[in-house]
């Protein structure tokens, strides 16, 4: 996820949607929330992340103001 985040050159062909997919399938007993919480935060930061969805290694992650 802070691959995508940074837009790692490493990142492969990684992506939110598998992110998503992984963290929901692993997500078990979730007592206090977390796992949730950061499945929340992968969709915002998904939706705010307006970069093309073909890796051209352009730009430098999320760009935060």
């Amino acid at each position: 996820f802070g691959m995508l985040l940074r837009n790692s050159e490493f990142k492969g062909n990684s992506s939110y949607e598998h992110v998503i997919s992984a963290a929901q399938a692993g997500r078990g007993a979730d007592p206090f929330g977390y796992r949730a919480e950061f499945i929340n935060l992968v969709n915002k930061a998904r939706a705010l992340d307006n970069r093309p969805t073909v890796n051209t290694n352009e730009g430098g992650g999320i760009q935060f103001k």
